[in-house]
Order: C-alpha cells, then sequence, then structure tokens
C-alpha cells in the first residue's frame, strides 16, 4: 500500500509541476508591477497547495525542478541565482509556518513566503553586486511581498475549499 501511496504523491507532483512552469510561463507575460522584477508570483499557489497536500519534501522537488525547467527555457545563469536563493527562503519560511498553523491561515504563510523570498533575492543581489544598495528596494519589495502574497495566499486557501476534500480523498 506504501508504494501505491507514493506512486499516486509522484503523480500528484508531476502534474503540480506542469501547472507550475505553465503559470510561471504566463505570468512572465505579465509586465512588471512597479518596480522592475516585481511579479505577482502566481506559481506559488501551486507551491502552497503542494505544502498542503504533499508536505515538504514533495514540495521541494516541485520547486527545484520549477526553478530549473523555467530557468532553462527562459531565463539565464543569474535569474537562476535569483529564483533559487528566493525560493529556498520562501520554502524554509511556509514550510516551518504552515506546520505551526495547521494548514489554517494561508494567506499569512503566502505573505511570510512572499516577504522571504524577497529577502533571499536582495541578498543574492548583495553577494553578486558586493555591496548593499539593493537595500533601498527593501520598503517597496516588502509592500509588494504582502500584498502579491495576500493575493495568492487567499487563492490557494480558495482551491483548497473547492478541491481539499477530493485530493485528501485520493491521495
Amino acid at each position: 500500500m506504501g508504494e501505491r501511496m507514493n506512486i499516486k504523491k509522484f503523480c500528484l507532483s508531476a502534474m503540480l509541476l506542469a501547472l507550475s512552469v505553465a503559470i510561471y510561463t504566463l505570468e512572465s507575460f505579465i509586465p512588471p508591477i512597479g518596480i522592475p522584477g516585481v511579479k505577482p508570483g502566481l506559481s506559488n499557489i501551486v507551491t502552497l497547495i503542494s505544502l498542503m497536500f504533499l508536505g515538504p519534501k514533495y514540495t521541494a522537488c516541485i520547486l527545484f525542478l520549477r526553478i530549473t525547467i523555467t530557468s532553462l527555457i527562459s531565463g539565464t545563469a543569474v535569474s537562476f541565482v535569483f529564483s533559487v536563493s528566493g525560493g529556498v527562503f520562501a520554502f524554509a519560511a511556509m514550510s516551518v509556518l504552515i506546520v505551526f498553523l495547521n494548514g489554517k491561515l494561508v494567506w499569512a504563510v503566502s505573505v511570510c513566503g512572499a516577504v522571504f523570498h524577497n529577502l533571499g533575492q536582495l541578498i543574492a543581489a548583495g553577494v553578486m553586486i558586493e555591496n548593499l544598495s539593493a537595500i533601498y528596494y527593501l520598503p517597496m519589495l516588502m509592500l509588494s511581498a504582502i500584498i502579491t502574497g495576500a493575493f495568492t495566499g487567499i487563492a490557494a486557501q480558495l482551491l483548497d475549499n473547492r478541491l481539499g476534500d477530493i485530493i485528501r480523498r485520493k491521495f
């Protein structure tokens, strides 16, 4: 039975990976919102759903594969570094917080993830340019993280409300 369950989780992971790559790709066509590089982070909806239904091990794989695939398709080595640094920080924060909140307040988990994503990218920028001038973007990035994080978190919560029971029964 355990092996069958792993196959189901693997299949759900593959579907979530494909969905996150598709969402990320579509989102790349949206022009920046005010600040260069700021995007809604819609693929984070998939990361939140994955954390809720599959846990951190599968989610880490989905996240790293999405970052790798989308960087190979549309990015550069620099975009990979920024994506990984932001993704690792966001994933770590969300993985811890979602356990403490027992899957509730998904919007708060998402806001926290967005804030940590931006912090991870600012750290990467600071290391790459070897100074702290990127820190001046911090207030604007935190405001955008709160807004976009709340939006993606609410979307993930609505998906959980609509599809959660079905997914939990199947997986």
